[in-house]
């Protein structure tokens, strides 16, 4: 059998393994798009406040992705962080009803 960069099977120690439809893989992947999304916005917005509730969303998005890494990792992991999650559709909230009056007034 081949292993890619090895000789030897990967140790059992490691994650467990996931078909690549597994809802885990969806998760991260919309994480990661999400946060890079808002990295473009970041990179191009003029606003400093703005740009700092959008890095600590980033930042939350962050943490949220490597929780969802780690349940898988580890079955005695529990997320359990509603104040993390609370803060962020907060945030998410406030930005888009923003978004939304600031449309209505064009």
């Amino acid at each position: 059998m081949f292993y890619r960069n090895r000789s030897t099977p990967p140790s059992k120690k490691c994650a467990n393994h996931l078909p690549k439809d597994s809802l885990v893989f969806d998760v991260l992947g919309t994480i990661d798009k999400l946060s890079g999304t808002i990295g473009i916005v970041r990179s191009t917005c003029s606003f400093r406040l703005l740009s700092t509730e959008l890095e600590n969303i980033q930042c939350s998005l962050f943490e949220i992705g490597s929780c969802v890494a780690a349940s898988n990792r580890l079955s005695s992991f529990v997320f359990n962080d509603s104040t993390l999650i609370k803060h962020l559709e907060d945030q998410l909230h406030r930005r888009t009803t923003l978004l939304f009056i600031s449309s209505c007034t064009y």
